[in-house]
């Protein structure tokens, strides 16, 4: 199915904080300014504030994390 090629590819910020032990926010902020990370945004509603859901693939995080430890 399309989900679950989707779950394959990409992390959400919970998945990479939890595989990383690092906070969501450190993450966010981290992968955010990395080139090839789809935002998502939802528009903004009455009364609601728009968000902004990151999906990070997962050979860019293995990139990163391999970058970190040397």
């Amino acid at each position: 199915t399309g989900a679950s090629m989707m779950d394959e590819g990409y992390m959400r910020v919970k998945q990479v904080a939890d595989r990383i032990g690092m906070s969501e926010d450190w993450v966010r902020r981290f992968f955010g300014e990395i080139e090839g990370v789809r935002k998502v945004k939802s528009p903004a509603k009455r009364f609601k504030r728009p968000y902004t859901i990151l999906l990070i693939p997962t050979a860019l995080v293995e990139r990163e994390l391999r970058k970190m430890s040397a």
